[in-house]
């Protein structure tokens, strides 16, 4: 059943894109839109809220903010400001963009509660880092774009590696 499930939804993806128009970068573009994916660090998922600006056709600002959910006692807030170098292709239906920008996590470790005592006790770590990776757009109308990235996020002690797929609304 959910082979089907992850079949339908990929079949109206497609048809989605299908139907989409010359949508390449331009200068002024915006989006918005959520993102979902996987982080390594605590290997759980993450999911978070992109907005993007162009400020020309190869250059765009892209501030997140995202949260891995708690795994293996840990979870994280997470902000990051990347600069994209976007590179259009298939007719700007697609494109291509290496990414590289600055980070700030902060960390949550949960000690678990002791027999005696059930409360939760969280220490905090607080860290700036570096980003960087690529990803992948595909413009499936004029205002919907699909995206799929991969970076690693260089910070002290919380270094991690992130895959996230995102939809957004480009207005």
């Amino acid at each position: 059943m959910t082979m089907l499930k992850s079949a339908g939804t990929a079949a109206i993806a497609s048809l989605l894109c299908a139907v989409g128009a010359n949508a390449a970068n331009h200068k002024g573009d915006t989006s918005l839109g959520p993102k979902v994916g996987y982080i390594s660090k605590n290997k759980s998922v993450m999911a978070g809220l992109v907005f993007q600006h162009s400020f020309s056709d190869h250059f765009r600002l892209s501030p997140e903010i995202s949260y891995a959910f708690r795994a293996n006692d840990l979870d994280a807030f997470i902000i990051d400001v990347n600069a994209h170098v976007p590179f259009a292709f298939q007719g700007g239906k697609a494109g291509f963009y290496p990414l590289a920008g600055f980070t700030f996590n902060s960390w949550n470790m949960h000690t678990p509660p002791m027999p005696d005592n059930d409360v939760d006790v969280s220490t905090h770590a607080n860290r700036w880092g570096l980003n960087f990776g690529a990803g992948l757009e595909l413009h499936c109308t004029e205002s919907l774009k699909l995206t799929i990235e991969g970076r690693y996020c260089l910070v002290k002690d919380y270094g991690n590696a992130q895959i996230t797929a995102g939809i957004a609304f480009v207005f």
